[in-house]
């Protein structure tokens, strides 16, 4: 299991294979059962459900060593002044935004369409 998940779950997830997943109906594939029931989805519906699909990332502007002096001092009024890290923040902002939305839309995958 991924940190992600093993975070998310708190609880080891089963895996299982030949499933036929309830979602995108998909037929023998590697698959997960549900937590709440017995039915199972695929692995691909399973991370989208959880993970949505995350757009790429924005990289930071400048070397590891600003960047881990950014994560760590983040409002210090010296970055406010930088314009190649003010469009950081504001593409980190954006990117934020779309993972939040990328995950609401996947909401109802993570209800089982069998149990309800």
């Amino acid at each position: 299991m991924c940190f992600s998940c093993d975070v998310t779950f708190a609880k080891p997830q089963t895996f299982l294979e030949n499933v036929e997943c309830q979602i995108c109906l998909s037929k023998q594939v590697q698959g997960v059962k549900r937590d709440t029931c017995h039915h199972a989805v695929c692995l691909t519906c399973f991370k989208k459900a959880h993970y949505g699909d995350p757009p790429p990332r924005p990289v930071f502007p400048y070397e590891k060593e600003i960047e881990m002096d950014f994560m760590e001092n983040e409002w210090d009024e010296r970055w406010f002044e930088d314009p190649l890290i003010r469009k950081y923040q504001n593409e980190h902002q954006a990117w934020v935004e779309k993972l939040y939305a990328n995950f609401k839309e996947c909401d109802p995958m993570r209800t089982c369409a069998e149990c309800k």
